[in-house]
C-alpha cells in the first residue's frame, strides 16, 4: 500500500510540478538514527514519511532520518511531512511542536 501511494505521489508531483522525486536509501553505518547500523530511506529537499500509523516514536525517528540526510548529503530539508491514515494525538502534538506537516483524515485533525 505504501509503495502504491508513494508512486502515485511521485507521478503527480513530477508531472504537474516538474520536481524530481527520489526514494533515498542509505546505510546508517554509525547507528545515528536507530542506535545501530540500519538502512535509511526517504529524504530530499522535501522529506516525507508514509506510514500506516504514526505514533510519537515514529515522529522522532522521522526527525532523526531528516537530520541524518541533511548531515550526510549537506542539504537542508525545506519541508518535513508525515502522511498517515492513523496518527495518534501525542504524535500530532510532537509533529506540530517540531514544525512537521501532517496529512491524515481531515475529520481527525
Amino acid at each position: 500500500m505504501e509503495h502504491t501511494f508513494r508512486e502515485t505521489i511521485k507521478g503527480i508531483l513530477e508531472r504537474q510540478s516538474g520536481v524530481k522525486v527520489e526514494r533515498y536509501i542509505q546505510k546508517d553505518t554509525d547507528g545515528f538514527v536507530f542506535g545501530r547500523p540500519a538502512p535509511i530511506r526517504n529524504g530530499g529537499v522535501i522529506a516525507a514519511e508514509i506510514k500506516s500509523s504514526m505514533d510519537e516514536d515514529a515522529v522522532y525517528v522521522f526527525l532523526r532520518k531528516v537530520e541524518f540526510y541533511e548531515r550526510r548529503e549537506g542539504v537542508k530539508v525545506q519541508r518535513r511531512i508525515v502522511i498517515s491514515p492513523m496518527i495518534y494525538p501525542e504524535a500530532l502534538r510532537v509533529a506540530e511542536a517540531e514544525g512537521v506537516e501532517v496529512y491524515s483524515y481531515p475529520e481527525e485533525l
